[in-house]
Order: C-alpha cells, then structure tokens, then sequence
C-alpha cells in the first residue's frame, strides 16, 4: 500500500484538492439532527460506566466505538463545530483514497480507479454524511472495512498468509463491527473480492473469508443478546399494514431511488418514508425487478465483464440489511437513510466510472476529457446546493420535508427549532401535525404542546397535554419534569415535588430534573437531602449549561447548610466555570427561587459596592426590595443604577411604577 501511495502521491494530492473544494461548505454547517443527541447528552447518558459502551445500546445501535469516539469528539469540540466539521473531511478523503488504492491494486487499471475515486470525490450523494457531524461513524467503518479486506487480499497473495496481515485483518474487522453493524456484510465482501477479483475458486475463497465470518456471527450474536431481542420486528412488520408483495416493492422503489440519484444526481434527504403505497411504487418497483432480472440472466450467460459483476455484487451485497432495517422507524412507515450504502455505493460508482470509460474509448480523445471535466463541474454544482441546504438544521428541515412530507422527524426537529426560536404558534403547528399522523405513540409531541402552553403562562392547558403525555408513557421521565414545574408555578409545591422525584427515579440521568428536584428540596428547608441529590449527578455529556447550574445550586444548598467547608468548595467549583458578575446573578436568582431573598440581597450589594455589578444587578435588587415594599430602598438602588447606566432606559420605568406603588399603599 505505501509503494501505491508513493508512487501516485501527486494524484492522490489531486483527490484531496477535489475533495477539499467540493466539501469545504461542510464546515459552515450548523449542528443537527442526531448531532443534538450527544450536543444535549442525551445519548451520552444512557452510558453510566465506560464499560456501557459494549454491554448497553441506544436507539436499537449496538454501535460502542460509534457512541465512543462521538462521545469524546463532542466533549472536546462541543464549541467548535467546524473542527468536527474538518474531521469528517478527513474521514471522507481517507475513505475515497483508500477506495482508490484498492481499486487500482484489484483491477490493476489506474484511469478506472482515478475516475471512480474522483467521482466519488465530487457526487452530492456524499455532500449529506460529510456534513453532517456524527455520520463519521460511516467513514471510520469505511475504513476499517477496506483495510481489513486489504489485509485478506495481501494474505491471499501468498501461499502461507503473514501473522501480522491475519492479525490486523481481524483487529480492523472487529472495530469495523463495532463501529457500524452494517460491517456484518464484510466476509461477503471478502468472498467477492477472493473470487472475482482473485480468481479464486468459491471454496477458497469462502475459506481465506471465513475467520471474519465468524466474527460477524458473533457481533450478530452479542447484537441481539443486548438490543434485538427487544426489537420486535414480527410486531413491527404487522402495524405497518403492508403484505409481503408490497414491501418487497417498497424494497425496489428505494433501490431505484438511490440508483437514480447516482445517475441523475440531486440533493437527497436525510431519510426517506413511505407511509402507504400507490401506483407509482408498484411501477418503480416493477422497474427494478425487470432490471434486475435482465441483469441476473446476462450474468448467467457470461454477458457482463468480470469487473461488472463485481461492481454490482458490491453494490447489491449493501442492500441485504435493509429488508431489516426499513423497519427502523414503526411511525414513520418504511425508513430509507441514503448514509446506509455509503460502503455499497462504491460499487454503482465504479459501474458508473466503466461506463464514462467505455463512452470515452469511442470518442476523440479531447472529447472525453472535456465530458469528464463538465461532469465534475456540474457533479460539483450540485454538490453546492446540496451543502446550501446544509446550512442550518431549519433550512435542512425544510428542504427534507418538501422532498417527504410526513416525516416525523423533520416535524419534530422544526417544531423544537420554532419553540426555541420563540415562535409558538409555528411550533404548535408542527408538533400538532405530527400528533395526527402518529401511531398513537405521541408522547413526545404532547410534552412539547405542553412545553408551549407552559410557556404562554397556560398552566391549566400546559397539565392536561403533559398528563396525557405520562398517561400515554409512565415511563417518560420529561413529562413528569414539566408537570412538576407546573405544579410549582401553580402554587402546589407538594406536588410538584412527587413529580420532581419520579422524574428523577425514571431517569437520574436528567439533569433538569435533578436540579428542579434539588431546588424544590432548598424550598422545603431540606438541603442535606439537596445536596444528595446533586452529588449523585452525572456530569458526562451534559451541557456547559446545566454543569453551570448545578454548580451554583450546590453552593445555594452548602449556604443553607452553613457548611463553610461545603460552601468553600462549591464556591471553587462555581468560579472556575463562571464570570464573577454573571455568578454573582444566578447566585442570587437562585437564593431568591428558595425564599432567602436577604442572602440574595447580600451578595447583590457586595457585587454593586465592588463595582463589579451590571445594571441587571441593579435592577434585580431594587425590583427584590420593590417586592418587600421597601419602595425607598429600591427607588434609591435604581437611581444609582440610572447614574451608572444612562443607556438602560428600564431604570425610569421601574422608578415610576415603584414611585405609583407607594402613594396608593395604606
């Protein structure tokens, strides 16, 4: 591979500018969709231990270096989004070059192996995994999938294999596996290359591919011990509705979607559904069929090139899981992630590069390079559009349900983008388009109505969608959180607090929670058990937010407990993490959310007296003295405050308010 590499250093140097130049956009891109996952560590912490990683999975993956290197790449970039960015960019060059490598060592032709790499270099079908940040997972199984067939091919080559190519074959399949489950089809692939490429007979070839078989049965084996024997996917595939005739034509319709958005290429989403079936399905899929029939009988009578045959095995190989994993998403209907067949889709690319070939070895010389020079321009044209859609998570969203319009995901991702935004009425909208198009399973769009309504100051509204929401799933520990805060604002502290305490039994992994129960314990004069319950938090992938929070609701509760070794050491930890004015705030709005409003007040005057105080310092003083009908003292600390901050016009306001307040009072 290193004599490859050196002897065409300046071409791959080439792939790489290509590459470069196509995907540069990518480090523009905003986080989404799964990115959110482990940006809010909520998939993080589903793993309570390092060990987790292998013995637990999220979301039906049984993906532990996948969760892993994501885990670690977000802890340590979560502020640079464009350094995860670059990553994939790297990943992605990698994945192309060592596709090239591999195809020129196999096929020994290097204008096939130049043009298929440049080709996948350039096509928009790639432009969505490179930007988006946590499809790295799809490159690094990519690549320990090519170098572990490297290591077989070399191994092939000689009649006793090496320790060290048998050795790294097996180490680079075992992490491809754990990567990616997709990696299963490896000992396929194995075989493909041995036998068409090798020119080995078919038990040779099954024999030299046999010990990654064995491994790909036992990551099988462990896979459904920890994650499928809760799939149900018999279950699945009765709500769907659909007979077995007509999933396999769903089946072929998403086989020449993605074919055709190879040929004639577009901008493509995230996922693609199908929620029930019509005419133009059953036509595609008959399409399919017939092209697949033609296919399979030109193979059997020795029509097609050696080279065909496995440019299309390889690419049909990839498809062999997703008769499975259609069922991924029950509301959604049939599921299609386009990411599925990065792996596979070097086979319909390189079909595509012997086609360019064969169409350039009938034309002038001239001719054909100026047909492959348009195609990359136009193939890099599209690329751009396709990254412009990128550009933020509610652009992507949009785009994607223009293209599938029932999908629950995109109707989720923008209603929450709308609800953070602040537009309620877009974010109803969407949450309740979603809730009529489920499957009963609506829990997650009744908390967020709930969310909204909350947020109106609806309380009445807000509880009645978020208890429908737990009456749907007990087990929905958001819900419960959002009750409780509603119960709180509604004047039932008791209550609220039973509803702190479930969320927090459900899921003690929900930081929210743990803070509105530690706070909700601060209120009932209970700090040793607040205190315990911030202790017990765990801060593995939880945001710089909510880290910040609890540190300030442990010093809350060391004050109460007037511990000045406590109260020394969350002081610390406070001050490490936030600015002093800043801290002196929350400080205070915390010690005032727990009823002792004279510590608030105290630490308010010492941030104003050592001139550290912004006007928000002044202003909350003197609207906390405003509220003890201490008008003088209030009136005074916003005059000072106006005196320092001529600019914050808020001052006069509250001092005629303040001043309309007094003369009416007895």
């Amino acid at each position: 591979m290193l004599e490859t590499v050196r002897e065409h250093k300046w071409l791959l140097l080439a792939l790489f500018g290509l590459v470069v130049l196509n995907h540069y956009p990518a480090a523009s891109h905003g986080y989404m969709i799964d990115d959110f996952l482990f940006l809010e560590g909520r998939w993080a912490a589903g793993y309570h231990g390092y060990l987790d990683f292998l013995t637990r999975t999220e979301a039906q993956h049984f993906a532990p270096l996948y969760f892993a290197v994501n885990y670690f790449l977000f802890e340590i970039f979560r502020e640079a989004p464009v350094l995860l960015s670059l990553v994939n960019i790297l990943l992605f060059y990698l994945s192309v070059a060592l596709f090239f490598i591999l195809t020129l060592t196999w096929t020994r032709a290097l204008p096939l192996a130049a043009l298929t790499a440049a080709l996948m270099a350039v096509h928009p079908a790639y432009v969505f995994p490179v930007g988006y940040k946590t499809a790295n997972f799809v490159f690094i199984c990519t690549i320990l999938q090519l170098l572990a067939l490297y290591f077989l091919w070399r191994s092939s080559r000689c009649a006793e294999p090496k320790m060290v190519d048998r050795t790294g074959g097996l180490v680079c399949c075992t992490l491809a596996l754990l990567s990616y489950e997709w990696a299963v089809l490896l000992p396929l692939y194995g075989v493909l290359m041995l036998r068409i490429c090798g020119e080995m007979p078919w038990r040779e070839s099954l024999r030299r591919s046999a010990p990654y078989a064995v491994l790909a049965v036992m990551f099988v084996t462990v896979y459904w011990i920890t994650a499928g024997a809760d799939s149900g996917l018999s279950t699945r595939f009765a709500r769907m509705g659909f007979s077995l005739p007509a999933y396999l034509a769903i089946f072929l319709f998403f086989m020449a979607g993605h074919i055709s958005l190879f040929i004639v290429p577009r901008a493509f989403p995230f996922m693609m559904t199908i929620s029930r079936m019509d005419g133009l399905i059953w036509m595609w899929a008959g399409i399919m069929g017939l092209l697949l029939t033609t296919a399979g009988v030109l193979y059997r009578r020795e029509l097609i090139s050696r080279l065909g045959v496995f440019a299309a095995g390889w690419y049909l190989i990839g498809w062999l899981p997703v008769l499975i994993a259609m069922l991924g998403h029950p509301s959604a209907g049939q599921a299609f992630e386009p990411h599925w067949l990065f792996f596979a889709s070097y086979g319909l690319t390189l079909l595509i590069a012997q086609c360019l070939l064969w169409l350039g070895g009938r034309m002038p010389v001239r001719a054909a390079a100026i047909l492959i020079c348009a195609l990359t321009v136009c193939l890099m044209a599209v690329s751009r559009l396709q990254h412009r859609v990128m550009h933020t998570e509610k652009e992507y969203c949009e785009f994607w349900l223009r293209f599938s319009p029932p999908n629950p995901i995109a109707l989720s991702r923008l209603g929450q983008i709308h609800f953070r935004e602040g537009n309620d009425e877009l974010a109803l909208r969407y949450f309740n388009r979603l809730a009529a198009a489920s499957d009963g399973q609506h829990f997650r769009e009744l908390n967020n109505i709930g969310l909204i309504y909350h947020r109106q100051g609806k309380l009445a509204e807000a509880e009645r969608y978020l208890r429908n929401a737990v009456a749907i799933n007990p087990a929905f520990a958001p819900a419960w959180n959002n009750l409780g805060q509603v119960a709180r604002e509604s004047g039932r502290p008791s209550m609220a607090l039973e509803y702190f305490l479930q969320a927090v039994e459900l899921d003690g992994h929900l930081p929210a929670a743990r803070l509105n129960l530690a706070e909700m314990l601060l209120i009932a004069r209970r700090p040793a058990e607040a205190v315990s319950v911030l202790s017990a938090m765990d801060m593995r992938g939880v945001s710089s937010y909510y880290r910040q929070e609890a540190a300030i609701m442990f010093v809350v509760a060391a004050e109460t407990l007037r511990d000045q070794n406590l109260i020394a050491q969350a002081l610390a930890n406070a001050r490490a993490m936030i600015d002093g004015v800043d801290l002196d705030l929350r400080l205070a709005q915390r010690f005032l959310n727990t009823g002792q409003g004279k510590k608030a007040e105290e630490i308010l005057r010492e941030s104003i007296r050592k001139e550290s105080g912004a006007a928000a310092s002044y202003l909350m003083l003197g609207s906390y003295l405003g509220n003890a009908e201490r008008f003088d003292d209030a009136i005074a600390v916003w005059q000072q405050g106006k005196q320092r901050y001529p600019a914050e016009t808020q001052f006069d306001k509250f001092i005629r308010e303040a001043r309309k307040l007094q003369s009416s009072a007895p």
